[in-house]
């Protein structure tokens, strides 16, 4: 029976220990499953954090993508301005150079012009002059014709005289 109470104490001790190992391996259950429970809230809010995060970063990726498209666009428009603002240049020294030669052309009409009244008014002049000496001309001709004609009126007035004269003699 001692050997029995013996077994019965070394079954108690062992139950005991037993028992408390039982205690010290639910009480580390109980804390490794606050610790998953912990780690497990941890890892759920860095999958929110990385769900957010990706979107963010594939909102950005759009947002980069429309604003390349954009500055490609307004790269594209800028040379085509550019182009057309060269082409404008480009015509509007080609008009500058045009109206240099009208201004030119205008400027030497003008002196044509001036040359030109010059000799207007001193051909004008000539031909008020030669009007002129034509009317003392002509005055005198018409003058000097007139004495001529009654010079030969005269003459014709003696020879139909003398042919009278004649003319009754002899008849």
């Amino acid at each position: 029976m001692k050997s029995l109470k013996q077994r019965v104490e070394v079954s108690q001790v062992d139950l005991d220990e037993k028992n408390t190992r039982i205690k010290a391996g639910e009480d580390e259950i109980v804390s490794m499953e606050g610790r998953l429970r912990d780690a497990k809230s941890q890892m759920e809010k860095y999958l929110r954090e990385y769900d957010s995060l990706f979107r963010k970063t594939h909102k950005l990726t759009e947002e980069l993508e429309e604003q390349m498209h954009s500055n490609q666009m307004i790269s594209s428009e800028n040379q085509q301005r550019e182009h057309e603002v060269s082409a404008k240049k480009g015509e509007s020294y080609e008009v500058t150079l045009e109206v240099q030669r009208v201004q030119k052309l205008a400027d030497m009409t003008k002196k044509k012009i001036l040359g030109v009244d010059a000799d207007k008014i001193k051909v004008e002049k000539e031909r008020e002059e030669l009007k002129a000496q034509i009317g003392q001309i002509t005055n005198f001709e018409i003058v000097s014709q007139r004495k001529e004609g009654e010079l030969h009126r005269k003459q014709i007035d003696d020879l139909l005289r003398e042919r009278e004269i004649l003319n009754k003699k002899t008849s």
